[in-house]
């Protein structure tokens, strides 16, 4: 949290002008699919997302949703990180996040902290997380997720991914007795009027947690 906080703090300092940006982001879908598991127990969710960002490549952000998960029914994560262009087809991004539910009082025992980095060519984008308190429970974990973007028109396209968890202490965490599940999606998004439409299938190699499920979206983002 202290990672978290510091950048914060960085991004802070920096000096509001014309190079910086704010955004807010409302989105609504029939779940909540966090690498493939629901955490709303499929149910609707609720999310938004406050962005800002500076033209030097410092970002950060205020994420918030509802949860059904354990005794926690709302999930709100701070970030920050730095997203740069490398070259015209390359481009990097690194980051910390920090995850904390709320509910019972209990519920902040899940919290944890996570960082990640992504390497993109065009649209292509390789990355890992690596959480070392996963979910509160001192077990070490790390996220492989390798995405494309293929644009279709000037409104649609069509986004493919496959990610890779892997706990790394089973005796703290495991999943159904594994140490690892794979997760994949593809998903169509289509602007329409200002909106973001999206429809999409997920599924896992998990057996209970992580069955096949459509997943509908409509997001609406805001510049400022």
């Amino acid at each position: 949290m202290r990672k978290v906080l510091a950048l914060l703090l960085l991004v802070v300092g920096l000096p509001f002008s014309t190079v910086a940006a704010t955004s807010l982001s409302i989105s609504g879908y029939n779940d909540y699919l966090f690498n493939g598991i629901s955490l709303t127990q499929k149910n609707p969710a609720l999310q938004g997302a406050l962005d800002w960002s500076h033209d030097s490549g410092v970002y950060s952000g205020l994420w918030l949703g509802n949860v059904d998960l354990y005794d926690a029914d709302a999930e709100v994560d701070v970030y920050a990180g730095y997203s740069r262009p490398l070259s015209s087809n390359w481009a990097l991004d690194v980051g910390v996040a920090k995850y904390t539910y709320w509910g019972d009082p209990s519920s902040d025992g899940m919290n944890y902290a996570e960082t990640h980095a992504a390497i993109s060519y065009r649209d292509t984008t390789l990355t890992t997380w690596y959480a070392w308190d996963y979910f509160g429970t001192g077990a070490g974990h790390f996220i492989v997720k390798l995405a494309q973007n293929v644009p279709i028109t000037d409104n649609a396209s069509l986004y493919l991914a496959v990610d890779r968890s892997q706990t790394l202490n089973n005796e703290k965490w495991a999943w159904e007795d594994k140490n690892y599940y794979i997760h994949w999606e593809v998903t169509g998004n289509y602007a329409l009027q200002g909106f973001n439409l999206s429809a999409g299938v997920h599924s896992t190699t998990l057996s209970t947690f992580g069955d096949t499920r459509l997943l509908f979206g409509v997001s609406k983002s805001f510049s400022f």
